[in-house]
């Protein structure tokens, strides 16, 4: 029988905001942490045929300074670094992220590129990245997420 050798506690910081119109707390969120900009991360599918990122840019207004839809399905290394050189170029403080898994994780790793200053391949694995230098707010548009 193998015995896992590591062992860490684990601790998670989130708060969860649930209901019929809680989009319209992304901004509310923001200004509370004294945030104002933010790109947010989605796909193309809901980019171009929903309105949901059209609602996200009014709900934001001037908080919302881009919007990365490039997303793809388990979103290769090269979308994640290529999202965060967007983010660091925009100067953001918060990802928003918009969909289902992928666009959730695409905006983590994001975070986690843009804080370490290192590229995604290279943040395989346990080491862990400290505490992220952005904000981010999970908009989950599917029940699996």
């Amino acid at each position: 029988m193998y015995t896992a050798k590591l062992k860490f506690p684990f601790h998670v910081k989130t708060k969860i905001i649930y209901g019929a119109g809680s989009r319209k707390e992304m901004k509310i969120e923001m200004e509370s942490r004294e945030k104002k900009r933010a790109m947010v991360v989605t796909d193309s599918f809901l980019y171009k045929n929903t309105d949901f990122i059209k609602n996200a840019e009014e709900i934001l207004g001037n908080y919302c300074v881009g919007i990365f839809n490039e997303v793809q399905p388990d979103s290769a290394f090269e979308i994640v670094d290529k999202g965060a050189k967007i983010a660091e170029e925009m100067k953001i403080d918060t990802v928003i992220s918009i969909g289902g898994g992928s666009s959730i994780d695409t905006a983590k790793g994001i975070c986690a590129v843009v804080s370490t200053g290192k590229p995604v391949k290279d943040l395989m694995g346990f080491g862990g990245i400290g505490i992220s230098r952005l904000f981010h707010i999970a908009v989950p548009t599917t029940a699996g997420t």
